[in-house]
């Protein structure tokens, strides 16, 4: 009952950030991850609020906290999986819905044995998929940053 009414105030209160982020501003950092199992696969979670589709777990720094260790924390509380920075493939600009975000990307190794759950009322579904098979609904910019993967090349930065 508690996580159903968090995930419709979540719904409820998006909207009502998108227009503060409109109106004031804020400057924000925050981290994502492509965390892969031993199989290849990547974790991907779907949000209760917005529209982004499927996407990588993330979430912002606590007071004090160092960027890495922001996003084990975060896939951990979203998803239940343990998962260790192997490394940093970017950091990227977003001005999307009137935010200025600024997200730094890992690349993540999941735990042997992961199995990933929503863990929290912010995640409505999550999964490992293989990277050839992605739901249809997996936004443009988790297939931008796989493929960037994929291509192997060293940092990368720019638009989400």
């Amino acid at each position: 009952m508690r996580n159903l009414f968090l995930a419709t105030l979540y719904r409820f209160m998006y909207p009502v950030a998108r227009l503060w982020w409109t109106v004031r501003a804020p400057v924000r950092i925050g981290v994502r991850g492509i965390v892969l199992d031993s199989a290849g696969r990547v974790l991907l979670v779907r949000h209760s609020y917005g529209s982004e589709g499927w996407g990588f777990s993330g979430g912002g720094p606590g007071r004090h906290e160092r960027l890495a260790d922001t996003i084990v924390r975060e896939v951990r509380e979203e998803t239940g999986v343990r998962c260790q920075v192997e490394k940093l493939l970017g950091v990227y600009d977003s001005f999307h819905e009137g935010k200025s975000d600024h997200v730094a990307l890992f690349v993540c190794r999941a735990a042997e044995g992961s199995q990933p759950r929503p863990a929290s009322p912010e995640i409505v579904a999550c999964g490992f998929y293989p990277l050839n098979d992605l739901p249809p609904q997996a936004s443009q910019g988790t297939r931008r940053r796989l493929a960037e993967l994929q291509a192997g090349d060293p940092a990368h930065w720019g638009m989400w």
